[in-house]
């Protein structure tokens, strides 16, 4: 259950996104209207590391070991991790990361 303080918090984000998407012409979701949304709160755009001998995309959610708070983007998806947690609607963590956006350390 959210807090208060969370709670107003999300509201806020979503008036914003919904804003933005009104000034851009597209819905919150749509690429041209969160990245830059996001990018606005001092995220940047990570590429995940290609493992040896392996093909883009095999490291899956579960397996991610990353502290800290990140949106990330899975098969056109995006959902949140917070240290190492993944935080949706539904159980996405079978997918790969393709990239995400954190703040830099």
């Amino acid at each position: 259950m959210a807090t208060a303080k969370e709670s107003t918090k999300n509201s806020v984000t979503f008036d914003e996104l919904m804003d933005l998407g009104k000034e851009l012409g597209g819905y919150p979701n749509c690429d041209f209207v969160w990245q830059p949304y996001i990018e606005s709160l001092g995220l940047v755009k990570h590429k995940m590391p290609r493992p040896p001998n392996k093909p883009r995309g095999t490291i899956k959610l579960k397996n991610w070991d990353f502290t800290g708070r990140a949106v990330v983007v899975n098969s056109g998806h995006l959902t949140a991790v917070v240290n190492g947690y993944c935080i949706d609607t539904w159980d996405c963590t079978y997918r790969p990361v393709n990239s995400y956006w954190s703040r830099e350390k």
